[in-house]
């Protein structure tokens, strides 16, 4: 995708893990299966070359499910879910509407935790 279509990367966000669902098998490829040093690694170490991926991909969502698989996929994202609704508990919403400062500090310490993860 263009980096100016955004309409279409919002849609492909939620298109590309249902299209390559297909292709996950129930279980995926396993975690990292889609990296782009998989075949560099793969090389270096002397390694066969593994499964062929089918399906093209580029954004995590369907890098996610070609991984993990459809259950896999499910718990990610649940568990994302998770650190997200336990960091809003602890924010307090009141000081965060007040102090703004706060809130972006929190927000920038959530993207860093769920990256990372």
């Amino acid at each position: 995708f263009p980096s100016h279509d955004k309409d279409g990367r919002l849609v492909a966000s939620w298109y590309e893990p249902i299209a390559n669902l297909e292709y996950s098998g129930l279980w995926g490829y396993g975690v990292g299966a889609t990296h782009q040093a998989v075949s560099a690694i793969r090389s270096l170490f002397n390694l066969s070359e593994g499964s062929f991926i089918p399906a093209l991909y580029e954004l995590e969502a369907g890098r996610v499910i070609l991984e993990l698989g459809p259950i896999g996929f499910c718990f990610w994202y649940l568990f994302r879910m998770a650190i997200l609704f336990t960091l809003w508990r602890l924010l307090d919403i009141e000081t965060a509407i007040q102090n703004i400062s706060q809130f972006v500090r929190t927000f920038f310490f959530f993207s860093v935790v769920v990256t990372v993860l």
